[in-house]
């Protein structure tokens, strides 16, 4: 009897993982892809202040600092606005914006080859991490993990 409970239950959690599969990989990425963009799309719609569809120099410095780097050169026809195809265009010209070239980047600030980045390390090699460093160590150990970074991009 004992075995017969055991071998229903197996059954039944046969039957519930095979009527509820875990989603393909490729599902996951394009899950997580769609939530990407969507997360883009509410934060240009949060700092296009006048609602004109574009950011000026000043709604990027209040809102996505980051931008105003490359501003001159991501403002394609120079009417003073970024559009967000102007934006997309431009990151899609400089591949330095790259999974592989973050890997790089990463790597070469490492300086101990430890698979983290420190604070040190940070502020040698990566300033914009050093300047937002608590906020990406997730766990608070003083160190910078890839899976950190990364979680920290996509929250961003």
């Amino acid at each position: 009897m004992r075995w017969t409970l055991v071998f229903l239950s197996l059954v039944a959690a046969a039957a519930v993982q095979a009527a509820d599969p875990a989603p393909a990989p490729e599902a996951e990425r394009a899950a997580q892809h769609e939530q990407m963009k969507a997360s883009a799309r509410k934060r240009w719609k949060a700092a296009d202040q006048d609602g004109n569809g574009s950011l000026s120099r000043a709604e990027a410095e209040a809102s996505m600092p980051r931008l105003t780097q490359n501003f001159d050169k991501m403002d394609a026809n120079g009417d003073g606005q970024i559009a967000a195809d102007e934006m997309h265009n431009f990151k899609s010209a400089h591949p330095h914006h790259s999974r592989k070239a973050m890997r790089k980047h990463f790597k070469a600030a490492d300086g101990n080859g430890d698979g983290a980045i420190d604070l040190a390390e940070a502020q040698a090699s990566l300033p914009m991490l050093a300047e937002h460093f608590a906020a990406v160590d997730a766990d608070g150990n003083g160190q910078v993990t890839k899976a950190e970074m990364k979680a920290h991009h996509q929250r961003m």
